[in-house]
């Protein structure tokens, strides 16, 4: 039997990259390359065949994801969430703690709404970032096509933002554990509480508001 002819490409390609190529690239990739990357995923053990396989299936028959980010969090059990900050994000046994911690506060909370309202946006990285993870989520307001840092904004309207539409196929691909995962190292990059972040973001306007001192004189 011949061998698959982009085997060697997909070879030298990253996990990270192989990701891509089978959960959300696929459209780009002939059915052959698909099942080459398939082959080097299963060896290295980065998807399980059943994981792989339903990486084919028609988003008409895929899940639905959640409309909004509090939906998210509640659809998915924080065990799944885990496996995903261990596995893919390479979290800390302290960092695992911490965000688990927040999840729990985050089924605690009532979701508020922003105005004019914000998406939750799912961006693929450009290859300027390769090495790193390729996906992050940035705040779009509605009407507008310019992505925002959420790092700063309340939880309770991170829990009331909507998954942008145009996105909601690389979510889908993505699989809720790992978005929600990404999400929550997201929203505490400043810190683990609200109170941290609150102090956080004082500390930095203390900090510009000094430099701008310091240039007027």
């Amino acid at each position: 039997m011949a061998q698959n002819p982009f085997l060697a490409r997909m070879e030298k390609m990253t996990d990270d990259q192989l990701r891509e190529v089978i959960w959300i690239q696929y459209a780009d990739y002939t059915e052959e390359a698909l099942e080459a990357a398939k082959a080097v995923a299963a060896d290295r053990g980065i998807f399980s065949e059943s994981e792989t396989e339903e990486a084919e299936t028609d988003l008409t028959t895929a899940y639905q994801v959640p409309e909004t980010f509090q939906a998210c969090v509640k659809a998915i059990d924080f065990r799944a969430v885990e496996k995903k900050l261990y596995g893919t994000f390479k979290e800390p046994d302290k960092g695992v703690d911490q965000l688990r911690l927040v999840y729990q506060h985050l089924m605690t909370l009532e979701p508020e709404a922003v105005e004019p309202p914000v998406y939750l946006f799912l961006a693929q990285l450009t290859s300027e970032y390769v090495g790193r993870y390729p996906f992050d989520v940035f705040g779009i307001e509605e009407g507008t096509d310019e992505p925002f840092g959420l790092e700063i904004m309340p939880w309770k309207e991170w829990l009331g933002l909507k998954v942008y539409e145009k996105t909601r196929s690389f979510v889908e691909r993505l699989g809720l554990d790992e978005f929600v995962a990404l999400c929550l190292r997201k929203m505490t990059v400043l810190g683990y509480t609200e109170e941290e972040i609150e102090a956080k973001v004082a500390e930095m306007s203390d900090y510009d508001f000094n430099l701008d001192e310091d240039e007027d004189e």
